[in-house]
């Protein structure tokens, strides 16, 4: 009777330990599906919006190059960043300090973390120091795309001058505003990114000097390369605030963006 009894209780432990572990890999197994099911959601979900930035149609038919106005709603982000950055330069050309004027020196660690976010490198993978900390992806992929689409436009030859930029730069716009895939926090974000982007490259293009690009030089020999740096890391800059000092809001700040234009007129 006892050995039965033993019997019987050996059987039920080890009936319980293998309907343990039958679970808990059912349960693993569950876990992994929804993560890797939301994973590839997100992927898709990134992938449809490549139709708000990809630059292929857009240059596609000479005639389609006129420039047409911009429809931004959100364009004043763009032209406060440019009276910022004209008042700060003639403050600094009269004899202020940056420190006045920006509230960091050229020596100090502030400098030179803005200064490693937006170098030449981070400009060549689309500036992952900054869209990599922005929380929200579909506004990080958009980032990132329209950095992306810039530079092969400008590789492929695509982008000469500065209104070819323009003219890429409103035709996201437009594709942004009517998209039903952004809700209107995103859609503020991107578009307040693409009018400083715009109103940048306007400024730094006539301030250093428009010349056609010549994609066959080297980076740091074409004077070209200068107003599209600048203007990108602007543009990329406006989401400092999330890359450096882990921003909450993460909405786009034209101080920000004054502040990395300043860093890259005297780096880049």
């Amino acid at each position: 009777m006892f050995k039965a009894m033993k019997r019987y209780l050996v059987w039920l432990l080890a009936a319980m330990l293998l309907g343990g572990s039958f679970s808990g890999c059912n349960k693993q197994l569950g876990e992994e599906k929804v993560q890797n099911t939301s994973v590839v959601m997100e992927q898709m979900g990134e992938s449809q919006l490549a139709t708000l930035y990809t630059a292929a149609p857009v240059f596609a038919v000479e005639s389609q190059r006129a420039t047409a106005p911009s429809r931004n709603p959100y364009d004043y982000v763009g032209a406060a960043h440019n009276a910022k950055l004209e008042k700060v330069l003639a403050a600094v050309a009269n004899g202020a300090s940056l420190e006045s004027q920006v509230g960091f020196s050229g020596s100090s660690p502030r400098f030179d973390e803005i200064k490693r976010a937006i170098s030449p490198e981070e400009y060549f993978q689309d500036y992952p120091e900054i869209t990599g900390k922005i929380k929200n992806r579909k506004v990080a992929a958009c980032v990132r795309g329209i950095f992306r689409e810039t530079r092969l436009g400008v590789e492929n030859g695509q982008i000469r001058e500065q209104r070819d930029l323009e003219l890429y730069v409103i035709s996201v716009e437009n594709r942004v505003l009517s998209t039903d895939q952004l809700n209107e926090k995103e859609k503020a974000n991107v578009l307040s990114m693409a009018s400083t982007f715009r109103q940048s490259s306007a400024f730094w293009s006539n301030r250093l000097g428009n010349a056609p690009f010549n994609p066959t030089d080297e980076l740091m020999k074409r004077k070209w390369w200068q107003w599209v740096l600048i203007a990108a890391a602007d543009a990329a800059g406006g989401f400092l605030g999330a890359a450096i000092d882990k921003d909450e809001e993460e909405v786009f700040s034209v101080e920000y963006a004054a502040h990395a234009s300043i860093v890259a007129s005297k780096v880049l």
